[in-house]
């Protein structure tokens, strides 16, 4: 068979972040040409490396092909910092998050967390967004959303934050109503904006005592600072066997060196 007889399909990221599928005319053969196809693209992807410009950090895309009409795309968004919508309270001269429903016995606050004014620059946080379009349907449908840490040799972490599943999954929340955007870069904005600006609560919060020596502030003027993690971070952490849709998440390379 000549090489141009061939049947290939092209994945194709336009300027706007949109996804298309570009057929090339390809002739006909004896095989069954749908079969030949679905056996050459079952389980493919492509990786393209800080493919988009999402709230100023540079995000990645693993693009996966498989048997149906849908191309999934999967997001790998940087996270310098993560916002607490929640209430506080005082622990001797530290700060710490409570993660409950509002009480109204603690005061609520919006806080940054910076990732690495905690932890010294070790650990990397990451947003993982998992989307899927299809050709014959403008919109781009936002599906599981992952937060992952990573040390500097790319080993997955599980911080000790609330509303986090043991795999890393996120809960959004279920009145969130952005899941369908007309682009792509539309649909990971609006996952971030939904994770950074949500109110947390106590759902899923794995041990307080973990929590309350990660995520420490200190009142400074009309602001907070972040403070250094109280112990070694990663044993404050738990490490993640990663599910399937871990294999997507797009990292730089190791670092090396102490965890």
């Amino acid at each position: 068979m000549k090489l141009e007889e061939l049947n290939t399909t092209l994945v194709c990221l336009d300027e706007d972040g949109r996804l298309f599928r570009l057929p090339l005319k390809a002739q006909e053969v004896a095989l069954n040409e749908e079969e030949v196809f679905s056996a050459l693209m079952e389980g493919h992807e492509a990786r393209i490396r800080d493919a988009l410009i999402i709230n100023k950090q540079p995000v990645s895309l693993c693009i996966v092909e498989d048997k149906t009409t849908w191309l999934k795309v999967c997001a790998t968004i940087p996270l310098p910092f993560v916002r607490f919508n929640t209430e506080f309270k005082m622990q001797g001269e530290v700060m710490v998050p409570v993660f409950n429903k509002p009480t109204g016995s603690n005061p609520r606050l919006n806080v940054d967390w910076d990732v690495r004014a905690a932890c010294s620059g070790k650990v990397r946080l990451w947003l993982l967004v998992l989307t899927k379009h299809n050709s014959s349907d403008p919109n781009h449908y936002i599906g599981e959303c992952y937060l992952v840490a990573t040390s500097s040799t790319n080993k997955m972490y599980r911080i000790p934050l609330a509303n986090v599943y043991d795999d890393c999954k996120i809960c959004m929340g279920d009145q969130w109503n952005g899941r369908s955007q007309p682009t792509l870069p539309a649909a990971l904005d609006a996952a971030l904006q939904q994770f950074l600006n949500s109110p947390w609560n106590s759902d899923l919060k794995s041990s307080p005592e973990k929590s309350d020596a990660f995520f420490r502030f200190k009142p400074v003027n009309d602001g907070f600072e972040t403070l250094p993690v109280d112990g070694q971070w990663s044993n404050l952490c738990e490490r993640v066997a990663a599910p399937v849709d871990l294999d997507y998440i797009c990292l730089p390379k190791p670092e090396g060196g102490a965890e």
